[in-house]
């Protein structure tokens, strides 16, 4: 009687500990509140390595500017993602592109990946 108190001893714990790593917390971005993240791009942001700026406006609109590049647009933050819908130069006109994004050193820094690339990872500083 006593090992079979043992066994289901053992038994109860292990179930107990397997069961303990499953919830429904998610402490990645995704499923991340992001409704207050529109806010913190706003500004602008220096993307150092080719001199770059974007200049994020309240109202929505972005610029970026860096030698031999230029693109104005639209921008939004839509499921977890940072999006920009492209007004110019003429050839990117209506061009929709997706970026995963985070903020980090007191939100004066976020990165950007494209989507499906999280290998190519461009870091700005807030100006």
């Amino acid at each position: 009687m006593n090992n079979h108190l043992i066994i289901l001893g053992i038994v109860v714990l292990l179930i107990c500990v397997g069961l303990s790593g499953c919830t429904n917390e998610d402490n990645s971005q995704d499923g991340a509140d992001t409704s207050n993240d529109l806010a913190k791009f706003v500004g602008t942001w220096m993307y150092e390595e080719i001199g770059g700026i974007y200049t994020f406006s309240s109202d929505g609109a972005f610029s970026f500017d860096a030698p031999g590049e230029e693109n104005e647009g639209t921008y939004e933050v839509r499921d977890e993602k940072l999006w920009f819908t492209y007004t110019f130069p003429p050839e990117l006109e209506g061009e929709v592109e997706g970026f995963d994004y985070s903020f980090s050193d007191k939100d004066t820094t976020f990165i950007i990946s494209p989507e499906g690339y999280p290998e190519y990872v461009i870091a700005f500083q807030k100006q």
